[in-house]
Formats: structure tokens, C-alpha cells, sequence
């Protein structure tokens, strides 16, 4: 298991992200998912199956964002959001987008996302500016430099 480090995430958080693999005799390790320690439980967020792809983390305040890829067929990307409320842990996801990677890094006081292509997680390039996150309630939304809502799949 390696323990990875989230841009932007203050050392004294209470989050702690740790990506496990399988290394199998002959063969070359295989990431088989990603644990993050939040506050006092542990939460996986992809199993290795199903296509997932976790491609980017950003530490925001009390908060961790990241963002990841599905499917089989039609690609999805998704913009998460972590966060210790009290004693609870809370996690909140934008709709999918299609046929596009995601990626989020912070600036300044907000969230941006952007599009790219993954070299490693937290680490793409090409980057064009795509959007900013803006939680509303129990979602996600991703909005346009006017605040207006980007339209998901």
C-alpha cells in the first residue's frame, strides 16, 4: 500500500488516501483501489472493476474533491466531493459528463475542473479550463465562468 499526498490538503487534515496492489508472481503490481481515511472511517472509492478510473484528488479547505472515469461503451467522468461534517462523513458527486476526463485542482478560493489527458493521478496534460464546482446541497454541480450549470449525461 502506498500513502499519497493531496495538493492542497493541510498536513494536520483528517484525511488520509492510500492506493493498494495486487503483485502477482511474474507480473507487474496492479492498483486494485484506493482507501481514504476520513476523520474515523475508511471509505474505498473504486474496486478495481467496472472499468473505474480514479484521475485526480485537491484538497480544499476541510475538504477533499477528486474526480473520476467509467463504462464500457459510453465513458463517464464525475467530479466527488469528501468532507467531515461533526462526526459524519459526507460524500456528494456531480452527474456524469461523457467522453471527457476530469480533473480538479484548486485556485484560490474555489474548486476549478478541467479536461486533459491522464499521464498519472493528479498528473494530465493538455489542460483547458472546463468548469468550477459549486456543491448545492446534497450534489454537485459543475458551472461556467457566468455560474451557469454545465448540462450532464
Amino acid at each position: 500500500m502506498t500513502r499519497l499526498t493531496i495538493p492542497g490538503l493541510a498536513a494536520d487534515s483528517q484525511y488520509q488516501i492510500f492506493e493498494a496492489f495486487t503483485v502477482l508472481p511474474g507480473q507487474d503490481k496492479q492498483s486494485i483501489g484506493h482507501l481514504v481515511y476520513a476523520g474515523k472511517e475508511a471509505l474505498t472509492l473504486h474496486n478495481g472493476l467496472y472499468c473505474f478510473r480514479l484521475l485526480s484528488f485537491a484538497g480544499h479547505g476541510d475538504q477533499l474533491f477528486y474526480t473520476h472515469s467509467s463504462g464500457s461503451g459510453i465513458h463517464r467522468s464525475r467530479v466527488g466531493r469528501i468532507a467531515i461534517v461533526g462526526d459524519e462523513v459526507e460524500t456528494i458527486e456531480s452527474g456524469a459528463f461523457t467522453s471527457v476526463d476530469l480533473f480538479v485542482s484548486t485556485a484560490g478560493d474555489r474548486v476549478r475542473v478541467e479536461t486533459g489527458r491522464i499521464k498519472s493521478l493528479s498528473n494530465w496534460e493538455n489542460p483547458e479550463f472546463f468548469g468550477w464546482v459549486d456543491p448545492r446541497g446534497d450534489s454537485l454541480a459543475i458551472v461556467d465562468e457566468n455560474g451557469h450549470e454545465l448540462e450532464t449525461w
